[in-house]
């Protein structure tokens, strides 16, 4: 699986290659590419730091589809990586997106 900064949804390719990952590596992948968002957001590059934090968002959603109950909650960092992207939407007067996100994924 190819990490990169891009923006889109993700191809049947990248959902395949998400799909025969086992729930340990997708955390460890998810934590990775949400780490890479905030490496770009602390030196000031939001636009690639968005990218890297939906693409962290991406592999949430892979796993919800998934249906698992075996799911280890503390081990996606899912929260982290939207209550970042909402900081960098909100700097950028998305609000529209912000809001999308805070009910996507910031929900009780």
């Amino acid at each position: 699986l190819k990490i990169e900064a891009g923006g889109g949804d993700v191809t049947d390719e990248e959902d395949a290659a998400l799909s025969e990952l086992a729930l340990p590596q997708l955390a460890r992948l998810q934590e990775v590419v949400y780490n890479l968002g905030r490496l770009h957001q602390d030196v000031g590059l939001d636009s690639l730091a968005a990218a890297y934090y939906g693409r962290a968002l991406e592999v949430a959603d892979a796993v919800e589809c998934r249906g698992s109950e075996d799911t280890d909650a503390d081990a996606f960092v899912t929260r982290e990586a939207a209550v970042n992207l909402l900081h960098v939407y909100r700097n950028a007067g998305n609000y529209g997106g912000a809001q999308e996100l805070l009910q996507r994924y910031l929900t009780i």
